[in-house]
């Protein structure tokens, strides 16, 4: 009885164990179906690591050559931006220094023509001045002649008043009157006339030499204006001359210093 119960028992548990040999089998199964799966889904994640890595180090060499390209871009349209700027820059400049040339010659220009209508105007003065001096020497001479036919025709020769009338001798007395008179108008006409042969020879002068020879007729004009007497009528006339003929004198010597250099 205890034998047969105890190969009973025996049997159950071999069953039991058998059961359990089982279900590990089937668990060995299901554990080498995960690693199975587990494997290939690694595989599977290694793989498209793998391709994942290679996409990226494509875009990271990718990216290097764009920032690359752009940096290199960037920097030649720097480069060119600065060359034309560095070019309208310097065009500016020029444009400026011509601008102010082109002044200076402006300013040079009308202070010639300034200067060469003051010569004209000077000419024409002085040409209506000698007009006018010629017209009052006429007249002098005239009126002198006139005097000179009626004291022949109607004042008697031996008339004792002609040779003691105080009235008659006091002209003799202030004859040397007349004749200063005349030394005075002379050198004052000198002038005018040398500064006019002045002002046109300036007008064609050219070379050194002839802005020279224009230096030593103005220096002659003033020489002779100044030689004027204080008691002659033109005396205040021949003053200003002075002052005009010297910025003349002074014009004419620098261009002739100018036609040195």
């Amino acid at each position: 009885m205890n034998s047969v119960e105890e190969l009973a028992r025996l049997q159950k548990r071999f069953q039991e164990a058998a059961k359990v040999i089982d279900d590990l089998s089937r668990i060995k199964q299901e554990l080498e179906q995960l690693s199975k799966s587990y494997k290939d889904k690694l595989s599977n994640n290694s793989f498209e690591l793998s391709q994942t890595k290679q996409e990226i180090d494509s875009l990271s060499i990718n990216h290097k050559e764009y920032k690359k390209y752009w940096h290199e871009t960037f920097n030649g349209i720097h480069n060119k931006t600065e060359n034309i700027l560095t070019q309208i820059s310097q065009i500016e400049n020029k444009t400026q220094s011509e601008i102010d040339e082109s002044k200076y010659q402006l300013h040079e220009l009308k202070k010639r023509l300034d200067e060469t209508e003051a010569f004209r105007s000077e000419f024409k003065n002085n040409v209506q001045f000698n007009k006018n001096l010629a017209l009052g020497s006429f007249l002098i001479g005239f009126i002198a002649l006139s005097l000179s036919i009626y004291s022949i025709l109607f004042l008697p020769k031996n008339s004792p008043n002609a040779l003691h009338s105080p009235q008659e001798s006091s002209p003799t007395i202030a004859s040397p009157s007349p004749k200063n008179s005349s030394i005075q108008v002379d050198y004052f006409r000198e002038a005018v006339n040398k500064a006019t042969r002045a002002a046109t020879l300036a007008q064609s002068a050219k070379s050194k030499d002839d802005w020279n020879l224009v230096v030593n007729e103005w220096q002659t004009a003033i020489d002779m204006m100044k030689s004027t007497s204080s008691s002659s009528s033109n005396y205040e006339i021949a003053q200003k001359k002075v002052i005009e003929y010297q910025k003349n004198l002074n014009y004419a010597t620098q261009q002739a210093e100018q036609m040195s250099q």
